[in-house]
């Protein structure tokens, strides 16, 4: 159960992975979906309100703004009593007006470029004014009523930073705002800024968040230039907000069909990543568990090679199936290595056994019986201390046998003192046993010290005519512990090149090897021909520490 809510955790994850790369597609999507809509927007209607601004300018163009002169003076004349031009027009002051203009007008013409020069009396100034205001508002109320746009605006720029509305178009045909000033800050319009400061007609747009009024809009404005400056502004205006509000609604609808789709992938791409690897992962981990408990190499190659996913997966499964027959296969191999070296192992034992056997020497034997046999009559009670001491001796070898851990050094000397005993009686003066311990608490191998002892008995001092001393001592340094074997026998040449010696070679090189394996000791040995021998056996304190 354990292991199966871990599986579950797993595919939990790689949802909560994916609805994160989700949330993150979505994002970017919707952002590269609105700049890509602000983009088109902002380059389709830029087109498209040049191509209005134009038009319309054509408009006014046609009536005043090819007359400077009577452009300038409409735009003055419009500014001095707002309320009269947006007032119901007066028949009669039209009519008087248009009889004063046939009665003065040339031929029956009237050119508007002299119409200033021929000093229009004043109280037709506002009516011809008025009656141009009109024309050109009914021009701009029928015009917007054929485009998608909120609203013209029509502003006076004489100063910038109070700005005269001429007017404000709407798309019910309604003119407001008339005669209304408002303070403009030029760094927040830089259309509006960039127009004053480069006289052109060239048209110009921007985002503005207080003109018309306080909102969100999108304004092109076309500007009208007189005597090489900006007099008057026509702006076209798109309501910002609503462009938005449609552009999120579309938007949203797209991140709805794009998050259906992912989330609709997703959930077939977990469907076949469990088909495809939870599940046969978790056969596998079945299959380990069941191979940990029952070791059942065929069972194991039964399950992997039911996993069939054609990927990865079933590489891995067809892998642990040939790792398990690998397993089995070395199992069978340490099994029968370790019966060799179990073998091998019983036959350095009896080899140990044979060296063992070896050192006890026939003539050593035949020397000490007859040592004994000399006593019976001489001194019978020695004689029976020497004949129970060589028992002892017999024993203590034996039982060296089933002894493989090394020994305290105490029992190791008990032993040697009865060989040195019974040397004792058979060399008789001849040979002097002296011993200095102070230290004795380490560990030796049974029976690996008695070797050295002997060839100092029997190479050393019983060489020697007078014979000679023996002396054991023992020392203690900072990092390890030395027993001493020393003679002043005969010595020998340490260079000079060793001869076969028969059972003593062995038994010396079986010594040294059981030293070292089981102690980590070395042996050194000096000797000088004609004074004596010394060797020195050193164990190291570490290893001591693990003997105990």
């Amino acid at each position: 159960m354990k292991h199966r809510k871990k599986r579950n955790r797993l595919l939990l994850q790689l949802g909560l992975v994916f609805l994160t790369i989700l949330t993150v597609l979505l994002t970017i999507t919707s952002l590269g979906i609105y700049d890509t809509a602000v983009t088109g927007f902002l380059e389709g209607q830029n087109a498209n309100m040049t191509s209005a601004l134009e038009e319309i300018t054509t408009i006014i163009s046609a009536s005043v703004y090819d007359s400077p002169v009577i452009f300038e003076f409409c735009l003055d004349e419009w500014k001095k009593d707002p309320e009269y031009f947006i007032a119901e027009a007066n028949p009669e002051e039209q009519i008087a007006l248009i009889d004063y203009l046939e009665n003065t007008a040339i031929d029956g013409s009237f050119d508007q470029a002299d119409f200033y020069e021929k000093e229009l009396p004043d109280q037709y100034k506002p009516v011809f004014a008025k009656t141009t205001y009109d024309d050109m508002s009914y021009s701009f109320s029928d015009f917007l009523s054929r485009l998608p746009y909120e609203r013209f605006v029509f502003y006076d720029l004489s100063n910038p930073e109070s700005v005269f509305v001429y007017g404000e178009y709407g798309e019910d045909g309604l003119i407001r705002n008339v005669g209304q000033r408002f303070e403009v800050r030029l760094e927040e319009h830089p259309a509006i800024a960039d127009m004053i400061s480069t006289p052109s007609e060239e048209i110009r747009f921007e985002r503005s968040s207080d003109i018309p009024e306080k909102g969100s809009y999108y304004i092109g404005y076309r500007p009208f230039v007189v005597d090489g400056k900006v007099r008057a502004a026509l702006g076209l205006v798109y309501d910002w907000d609503n462009f938005r509000n449609s552009l999120r609604d579309k938007i949203l609808r797209r991140q709805l069909l794009t998050a259906g789709c992912v989330l609709l992938g997703m959930i077939l791409f977990l469907f076949v990543l469990y088909r495809k690897a939870v599940r046969p992962i978790s056969q596998i981990e079945e299959g380990i568990q069941s191979y940990s408990a029952d070791k059942s190499s065929p069972r194991l190659v039964g399950r992997m090679y039911q996993i069939k996913t054609n990927n990865e997966v079933e590489y891995l499964a067809d892998s642990l199936a040939d790792l398990s027959c690998e397993l089995d296969f070395y199992t069978r191999e340490n099994v029968r290595i370790a019966e060799e070296r179990e073998k091998t192992k019983k036959e350095l034992y009896e080899a140990k056994v044979n060296v063992m056997v070896s050192q006890i020497q026939p003539h050593f034997m035949y020397n000490a019986l007859t040592s004994i046999a000399m006593m019976c009559t001489i001194d019978p009670e020695t004689a029976q201390e020497a004949t129970v001491t060589f028992a002892d001796y017999l024993r203590g070898n034996m039982d060296s046998l089933k002894q493989t851990a090394p020994v305290p050094f105490e029992m190791e000397l008990e032993h040697l003192k009865k060989y040195l005993y019974i040397e004792q009686l058979r060399f008789g003066k001849k040979l002097q046993v002296e011993y200095d311990l102070p230290v004795m608490n380490f560990r030796v191998p049974m029976l690996s010290i008695q070797p050295l002892v002997e060839n100092a008995v029997k190479h050393g001092v019983g060489m020697k005519k007078k014979g000679g001393t023996v002396e054991i001592s023992t020392r203690e340094t900072d990092t390890a512990y030395q027993v001493i074997i020393r003679d002043d026998g005969v010595g020998f040449d340490p260079d000079a090149k060793k001869e076969p010696d028969g059972r003593s070679h062995v038994g010396m090189e079986n010594t040294r090897k059981r030293l070292m394996d089981l102690c980590g000791a070395g042996i050194i040995t000096e000797s000088v021909i004609g004074e004596g021998t010394t060797v020195t056996i050193t164990l190291p304190k570490d290893v001591q520490e693990g003997l105990e």
